[in-house]
């Protein structure tokens, strides 16, 4: 079998990406790029192109829907990749699971990888206190925040604010999230609590991936000066047309690392895909299909374990 052109092949789609394809770079391996901005490795003039010569591919986080031209990637994934292409990629869709394992494409969602996770929210929560800060001519300190979830974003952020607002409110509809977070000093709430609820709040903080905040709950819990942002991802948490046509103000920042602090996810994200390229080695042929840079970069890997 010709062996594959590229170590790593990066698809492009935000700042993370690039910084993904400098760190593997730097390792000595060999990379080919498409949509990379700016131009870094060796660029492909199709998707299919980097599909067909990478023994690795990695794609963004969150998985992308559709690519510019209007095609699906995992319609030419399945279409074009060898038998021992390894595949990257973070909070991938069921259907996109199914297809791949029908394809029996062996494939790594690093937002299941637990520290990359924890890396992750440490990123957003400094990236949510630098869009506070920027996002209102209010004051941050003392203000009244409230924070729908209290998963590992949720904590994040909770603790990264607790130095400028100890009147936190913690929203989330599982009781061992709500007793996590009284045990931390947070007062708490459940959703349905929000229509119930006399404190309006000057910021709010989502991280839940589902409506929360319909017509009923934005005009209860909100007013018209609250900062809104949703980080998300799609569908988010609030009914926008509502939010709109009750004049508040909403920013929304799914997959924030990779607009605040682009370098440190990139390096984050290589680190975890060189970690786990290293543990399929030994059920994997990866040390036949791809060149020696991936042997060496496995050998630096049991190295630095001895």
């Amino acid at each position: 079998m010709k062996k594959p052109r590229f170590d790593f092949g990066i698809l492009g789609g935000d700042a993370r990406q690039y910084y993904t394809a400098l760190t593997l770079m730097e390792q000595g391996l060999r990379i080919g790029t498409f949509l990379i901005s700016p131009h870094i490795g060796n660029c492909t003039e199709t998707f299919p192109e980097l599909v067909q010569n990478s023994a690795v591919l990695v794609l963004p986080v969150p998985f992308p829907h559709i690519l510019q031209d209007g095609s699906k990637p995992e319609e030419i994934i399945t279409a074009y990749a060898k038998p021992s292409l390894l595949l990257c990629s973070g909070a991938i869709p069921d259907n996109t699971v199914s297809l791949f394992r029908r394809q029996n494409l062996t494939y790594f969602d690093v937002m299941k990888e637990e520290r990359f996770t924890l890396q992750n929210a440490k990123l957003t929560a400094e990236g949510v206190l630098s869009a506070l800060l920027s996002s209102s001519d209010g004051c941050v300190n003392h203000s009244r925040i409230l924070l729908t979830g209290y998963g590992r974003c949720g904590r994040a952020i909770a603790e990264c604010l607790r130095g400028l607002s100890p009147r936190l409110t913690i929203c989330d509809n599982r009781a061992g999230a709500r007793q996590a977070a009284q045990n931390h000093g947070y007062a708490v709430l459940e959703p349905q609590e929000l229509l119930s609820n006399r404190t309006t709040f000057d910021y709010c903080i989502n991280t839940v991936p589902s409506l929360i905040f319909d017509r009923a709950v934005l005009k209860k819990a909100l007013h018209a000066d609250t900062v809104f942002l949703d980080i998300a991802s799609a569908p988010g948490g609030i009914d926008r047309d509502a939010a709109c046509g009750l004049g508040l103000s909403v920013t929304t920042l799914p997959a924030l690392p990779t607009k605040t602090a682009p370098k440190a996810a990139g390096k984050y994200y290589a680190q975890a895909i060189s970690e786990w390229v290293c543990s399929q080695s030994a059920v994997n042929s990866i040390h036949t299909s791809a060149p020696n840079p991936i042997q060496n970069l496995i050998r630096k890997k049991e190295a630095a374990c001895m």
